[in-house]
């Protein structure tokens, strides 16, 4: 008996990853390019751009400024000022941040992530340099980051003047996503083979095949029998001996029953008395 069975459906996924690191921009005054995430800003901070020259000293100019923007902080320990700080979260493996730098001017600073050990970031006064300014310094880099959500901090504390000028930060973004592909098998329905009927239960005698009745035929036996009859007394003449011989067909009693047996007996003995007795009568 050929039996179909739907084979199991593999469907396979492969699921396989493409690099895809973008680096994307955070403007100190715009934010995140694409998460719109804005800068935070802690103490006193001004717009360069936009600064009073009273109250902003420093005035950078040209393009390489990013976006024509930063943002200016300047700490005074004499005045018991609080820290100057900025921070802003990414998600992303790696981080840039770039300041602009003052030749006159110390920027003193201390930066960490995620809140662990800070790392310090000192640009001294450099009296000898022709340019009055420098443009995308990086005062902090940090790459090989898990992707995820980071925070960086920048700090200026202690017992020096500390002029900032924030520009912008870079960070590494991991956008790469599972590439899915499909797979199936080639035949979805497979033929089995079985040659074992399948049986629930017990079979009771009731329903066994039918089997032939053996019904005892009954066998036949030859009897002998020889009639001689007597002379007559009225004969004076000598006549031969007369012999008459006769088949007679009796079945032989079966031993299934012992009365059956007595009757056919009884039937025989009574032909064969019969039988001798119209033979004498024939004769006489």
């Amino acid at each position: 008996m050929m039996i179909y069975a739907p084979s199991v459906l593999l469907v396979l996924f492969a699921a396989t990853t493409s690099a895809a690191l973008v680096n994307r921009t955070i403007d100190d005054q715009n934010g995140d390019e694409v998460t719109k995430r804005q800068v935070e800003y802690t103490g006193l901070w001004r717009q360069g751009k936009d600064c009073p020259a009273a109250l902003c000293s420093s005035r950078p100019s040209g393009d390489q400024i990013h976006d024509g923007t930063w943002h200016d902080a300047s700490y005074f320990p004499s005045h018991e000022a609080p820290p100057q700080s900025l921070s802003f979260k990414f998600n992303g493996t790696a981080v840039y941040v770039y300041f602009i730098l003052q030749k006159l001017q110390l920027t003193d600073v201390d930066v960490s992530i995620d809140g662990g050990p800070a790392s310090n970031f000192n640009h001294v006064i450099d009296a000898t340099s022709n340019v009055e300014f420098d443009f995308n310094v990086p005062i902090f880099v940090q790459e090989g980051l898990l992707n995820g959500e980071h925070t960086f901090t920048v700090t200026a504390s202690g017992p020096n003047f500390v002029l900032m000028l924030f520009d912008y930060a870079i960070y590494t973004a991991d956008d790469s996503g599972p590439s899915i592909s499909l797979s199936l098998p080639s035949s979805s329905l497979q033929p089995s083979f079985s040659n074992t009927p399948h049986l629930s239960g017990s079979i009771s005698a009731s329903q066994q095949p039918p089997s032939l009745l053996s019904v005892p035929l009954p066998s036949l036996s030859t009897v002998l029998v020889t009639v001689t009859p007597s002379p007559s007394k009225s004969d004076t003449l000598a006549t031969p001996e007369a012999t008459s011989t006769r088949m007679v067909a009796s079945p032989v009693p079966t031993q299934s029953s012992g009365h059956a047996c007595s009757r056919r007996e009884g039937h025989v003995f009574a032909t064969f008395v019969g039988i001798v007795g119209c033979i004498a009568v024939i004769l006489w």
